[in-house]
């Protein structure tokens, strides 16, 4: 069984995750999986990481699985010479270039015509701008800044060789819902093998400049507030991924993170969207130049 890209960002993964493996190895299969972290480093700061990810390591280590770490210094995603998709700065004519490549990819190659809006299931719909063919162009808030995952992103895949998505923003540490989605989809449109044309307020290098490791850690940092103006425990209150939350006087939330107002998820999301985005950045070159 081979496993590419193993992440671990949710705790029902991890608590399942060494069952699977164990029953995978023992029965005879041999396992393969790449990951950008090694299996120690998995599902870094997650909850309740210690009852999970030694227990897994020991798992690998007692069926003699082998890490290789295969590393350096050279993006080969860089040496493509010509990106099959577009770049340009967000702007008026930004917006009548990617109308004009949704044009010209959807005449080159046809598939029958979706409408403007994609079914996504459940009752949910994600709006397109302008459609012909295979192609349409998408704007990134209707793409990225309602709830939307992996799964719809492949909805939209399966209806679409070529999106050009407009008005990607340069990312701050509080848009890391939003970085989190565009990373989701940039690796399902790249996993795919699908076309992307996008305008961008900076160039590319731009995008996740505020999303590195330090600067998601300075905006998941503790306030300084006080504990102990702590004032009511409110059951099943929060967002502090637990059963009873701490509120403060003023109504703001002391979290189980030790963090004013940063649940252990949103704490997590961070961490993730830090790490996730050299990879993103990565394909986005290759996809997009920029």
């Amino acid at each position: 069984m081979c496993l590419d890209e193993m992440q671990l960002t949710d705790i029902a993964d991890a608590a399942i995750l060494t069952r699977l493996i164990t029953a995978i190895l023992s029965s005879g299969a041999r396992l393969v999986a790449t990951s950008n972290r090694p299996p120690s480093e998995l599902y870094q700061n997650g909850l309740n990481r210690h009852q999970y990810i030694p227990q897994f390591v020991r798992t690998l280590e007692s069926h003699a699985v082998r890490v290789h770490e295969i590393d350096g210094q050279t993006d080969y995603r860089q040496r493509s010479a010509t990106p099959p998709g577009r770049f340009c700065r967000a702007g008026p004519s930004a917006t009548a270039q990617l109308r004009a490549a949704v044009d010209a990819a959807g005449a080159v190659r046809s598939l029958a015509d979706c409408g403007s809006i994609v079914d996504l299931g459940g009752g949910r719909t994600l709006p397109l701008e302008h459609t012909r063919g295979g192609a349409c162009l998408v704007s990134f808030a209707a793409l990225c800044e309602s709830p939307r995952g992996a799964a719809d992103y492949l909805t939209l895949a399966r209806s679409f060789h070529t999106v050009a998505v407009r008005d990607v923003p340069i990312f701050s540490p509080s848009q890391h819902n939003e970085a989190r989605r565009f990373i989701t989809f940039c690796d399902v449109w790249y996993d795919a093998g699908r076309t992307l044309c996008i305008s961008a307020e900076g160039a590319l290098p731009e995008l996740f400049s505020a999303m590195q490791d330090s600067t998601m850690s300075d905006a998941a940092a503790w306030h300084g507030a006080d504990p102990s103006a702590a004032t009511e425990v409110r059951s099943q209150g929060g967002s502090s991924s637990g059963w009873a939350t701490t509120f403060l006087g003023d109504g703001s939330e002391w979290s189980a993170t030790g963090r004013l107002g940063v649940s252990l998820a949103a704490l997590s999301g961070l961490q993730e969207a830090a790490f996730a985005q050299r990879r993103a950045a990565s394909r986005l070159r290759e996809m997009v130049g920029g």
